[in-house]
């Protein structure tokens, strides 16, 4: 999959491939290097129970690695279904962090989820900045747990969670 996002005048281009079993050792390190601070601050950080959590549930074919310039450069999980969209994990190498990738990527997720009129969830780790961008996009939290914020995101038309097609006409 073969795509390219603008922001500002800056083009991110990026395209997508399945993972395999051989991507968790990159996976798992990209999701450190992104979540450890935060997960750190709630729960602690034990780098051994955190890889075995994590190789608990990781499946490769969840996920599709985000490939700039033929390296591999972030990891993106989502989960289709009939009634919504789960975002489930966005992962960028720290490298390509506020350059607009995640931003892309997430766009692209959400203007299919968008063209299918389904809506679009995630949760997100308390004091991740990554909530800046859902919230930027339009996401907006439906729920809290001691350690997340659930956030939904309706498709336009709805007027659900403050998202509405004010299209003229």
């Amino acid at each position: 999959m073969d795509r390219s996002s603008e922001k500002g005048s800056a083009w991110v281009g990026y395209t997508m491939r399945a993972a395999t079993v051989d991507d968790f050792a990159f996976i798992h390190e990209l999701r450190v290097s992104g979540l450890r601070e935060h997960v750190e601050r709630i729960w602690g950080w034990d780098d051994r129970d955190q890889r075995a959590r994590f190789a608990r549930g990781f499946v490769a074919d969840a996920y599709q690695m985000i490939v700039v310039d033929g390296r591999d450069v972030g990891a993106v999980s989502i989960a289709w279904s009939a009634d919504d969209v789960f975002v489930a994990d966005i992962e960028i190498a720290a490298e390509w962090r506020g350059r607009g990738l995640g931003s892309a990527v997430l766009g692209d997720i959400l203007a299919e989820a968008r063209r299918r009129g389904l809506p679009a969830r995630l949760q997100v780790l308390h004091g991740n900045p990554a909530r800046q961008l859902y919230e930027r996009v339009g996401f907006e939290a439906i729920g809290e747990t001691a350690t997340h914020v659930a956030m939904r995101l309706a498709p336009p038309g709805t007027g659900v969670c403050g998202v509405d097609d004010h299209r003229a006409g």
